[in-house]
């Protein structure tokens, strides 16, 4: 998942994956203002920010999986750094 610690954003069915739901309870989700997103132009397909996601799954007591804490925020520090880092996270 080397992938996903690179996006900024993440579709509606990578979330909905992540959270173990069906991508059209994200679009509930995002509609009812509970998660932050923003819509491409053209098609309109929904992107939901790492940041705005992870803070969304800590909000709500939810695991936040190691490959998002990573994205969510630039590090270039050392590895005991980092683990304590995360650890505060969650």
């Amino acid at each position: 998942m080397d992938a996903v610690r690179e996006k900024q954003a993440l579709t509606t069915g990578e979330v909905a994956k992540f959270c173990g739901v069906n991508f059209r309870t994200v679009i509930r989700w995002i509609e009812r203002g509970h998660l932050q997103a923003y819509k491409l132009p053209g098609r309109g397909d929904n992107r939901i920010p790492v940041n705005g996601f992870v803070e969304f799954l800590k909000d709500n007591h939810m695991p936040v999986p190691d490959e998002l804490l990573l994205g969510a925020k630039p590090w270039s520090c050392c590895p005991t750094t980092l683990r304590s880092a995360q650890k505060s996270l969650l």
